[in-house]
């Protein structure tokens, strides 16, 4: 998941995570000025994870991202490696589905609270990069706009659900602020003293959901949550075990795997 969260107006945090159980790992990131990021600054977070992952013979690699990642530039980037892509696109992008008119993405209207698809479309003028296949949705509020996606994959059930896995970078940036470690409220003005804080915030953000998941597997989570609830995200679970156990003077796991046995 490539996602981006602002601290007030005076940064932006890029973040290029992997989504896990409701929440995103943090694999890397930049801190820069405020304000929107371009596809070179994507881009260069991609090549940085890549040869970090598994081989795509051991696993299928999914790039989600809002519209800010919509570039034909990052799309080519991710078929270039093998990998499946899901971004959202703005209404003013121009496509033509084979035919060579080219007109804008807002002319697809779906009912409201519906999907459409439109498969295998060629993207922009200038790139002319394709086929993809469109997903559009209109919100049942008919006030606000439609919504568009760009997929190298079928448009279908399948798609609508994967496609749901980039809104879990919101409770991450949640945790992140006033749920958590409250980062919009730090001073730090130098980028590379808040860069070093962000390595902080993102190992403890693995550490905690490894103490929450280490609950979950083990059967422990009513030691936080009445057992007939199971409504803790993993980081709470972990966040509110650590405050427990140093109430009550216990261990806590230290590790980052999920087949801790202790």
């Amino acid at each position: 998941i490539l996602d981006r969260t602002d601290i007030e107006d005076r940064w932006s945090i890029l973040l290029l995570g992997a989504a896990y159980r409701k929440r995103v790992l943090p694999l890397a990131w930049q801190v820069l000025p405020f304000g929107g990021t371009s596809a070179e600054r994507q881009m260069a977070l991609l090549n940085q994870v890549q040869p970090a992952l598994p081989s795509l013979q051991q696993v299928r690699v999914h790039l989600y991202g809002d519209s800010e990642f919509r570039a034909v530039s990052v799309q080519r980037m991710a078929q270039g490696y093998g990998w499946h892509w899901h971004l959202g696109l703005k209404s003013d992008m121009l496509f033509h589905p084979g035919d060579g008119h080219w007109r804008p993405l807002r002319c697809i209207t779906p009912p409201a609270g519906k999907r459409c698809a439109v498969p295998d479309v060629i993207l922009t003028r200038e790139h002319a990069f394709g086929p993809v296949n469109l997903m559009a949705y209109q919100p049942l509020d008919t006030t606000e706009p439609p919504r568009y996606w760009s997929l190298d994959q079928l448009v279908n059930k399948h798609a609508w659900r994967r496609g749901r896995k980039r809104f879990w970078v919101e409770p991450t940036f949640r945790d992140w602020k006033s749920y958590g470690f409250d980062l919009e409220s730090t001073q730090v003005d130098d980028p590379q003293r808040l860069d070093v804080l962000m390595l902080a915030i993102a190992t403890t953000t693995v550490w905690l959901i490894h103490v929450g998941d280490w609950l979950t597997r083990h059967g422990r989570r009513h030691w936080l949550e009445a057992k007939h609830r199971n409504d803790y995200s993993i980081f709470r679970l972990g966040r509110d075990h650590l405050q427990r156990a140093r109430t009550i003077d216990c261990t806590v796991p230290i590790g980052f795997t999920v087949s801790h046995t202790t």
